[in-house]
This record gives structure tokens, C-alpha cells and sequence, in this order.
């Protein structure tokens, strides 16, 4: 099962299976793969809020 999940820099992660190929947090990656089905951002807090009071 583990053979089908990949992990690239930032911990970006492509998973391909029988439903299609899916792609979490998809960021800075050296190629440029057009083959997804789905992808998830997970939107970090803690960073989001410090970007925001670096603002103000």
C-alpha cells in the first residue's frame, strides 16, 4: 500500500490509487505534474495569523 504514497519536499504528498491521484499541500515542488484528481491545502494557523501581524 505505502508504495503508492510519495513524499516531496515541504512534505508535500501525491497518493495515487484506484480512485485517482490525489495531492496534499502540493507547495514548491521541482516538477510540474499535471495528473491530479484532487488536491487538499492544509492551511496552517499559526503561520496564517503571524503573516497577518506582520501586517498591522
Amino acid at each position: 500500500m505505502t508504495e503508492n504514497i510519495e513524499v516531496f519536499i515541504n512534505n508535500s504528498i501525491r497518493i495515487r490509487d484506484r480512485i485517482g491521484t490525489i495531492y496534499i499541500d502540493p507547495y514548491e515542488m521541482k516538477e510540474e505534474p499535471h495528473d491530479a484528481d484532487y488536491i487538499f491545502v492544509v492551511l496552517r494557523l499559526t503561520y496564517l495569523l503571524s503573516q497577518i501581524r506582520s501586517l498591522t
